[in-house]
């Protein structure tokens, strides 16, 4: 399979979700030789998350450990971006920003504590749930968070498979304030 922009920026992603919550989550970065493994457990509480390589080595996670939100790195979509979001983004206020395909790659960045944070924002089309189940586990189960912007957790299986709205994903150590400044930004928004 080729990555449909020649970017080497897809992933493959695998989730097992339970009551609505993924429990377990797989994603394959074939151009970077990367498979990250997330594994919740009760409650959602993170059970184990890793990395291996070809010849199966395991390396955990190394979140970054900044701490303000004007010190982060921040991921979003190379292919999704509108005036909104450029203003949601200038809200948050990260030192800097970079954009990049596939949900799995960014929140890879994050694992890999190159990037803080993911900001999708959705306009004309929405994230999937196979876009986000997967990537979601493995954060989580790193220690991270993955919320919609008011807290709200994501759900999956309802019947709708659209992830729709202001999804934040952090490495988690300033997620609530990350939050906070988006609905700020999201309330200020001029009518349309």
């Amino acid at each position: 399979m080729a990555p449909a922009q020649g970017t080497g920026e897809y992933a493959v992603h695998l989730a097992l979700v339970r009551q609505g919550q993924p429990v377990l989550g797989v994603v394959l970065l074939p151009e970077l030789e990367e498979l990250w493994f997330g594994l919740l457990g009760e409650g959602g509480q993170p059970a184990g998350a890793w990395r291996e390589d070809r010849l199966g080595s395991r390396t955990p996670p190394e979140l970054s450990a900044r701490r303000r939100c004007e010190e982060m790195v921040l991921v979003a979509s190379r292919n999704h971006r509108d005036p909104r979001l450029e203003r949601l983004l200038e809200a948050i206020g990260p030192a800097s920003s970079r954009a990049m395909g596939s949900v799995g790659g960014k929140v890879a960045t994050i694992l890999r504590g190159e990037a803080d944070l993911y900001v999708s924002l959705s306009g004309r089309t929405a994230p999937k749930d196979w876009d986000m189940a997967a990537p979601e586990a493995v954060l989580r189960a790193a220690g991270g968070a993955f919320s919609h912007a008011d807290g709200r957790a994501l759900a999956y299986n309802t019947g709708d498979v659209n992830q729709a709205g202001c999804l934040m994903a952090s490495h988690g150590v300033v997620h609530s304030e990350l939050c906070r400044r988006a609905l700020v930004a999201l309330a200020a928004e001029p009518e349309a």
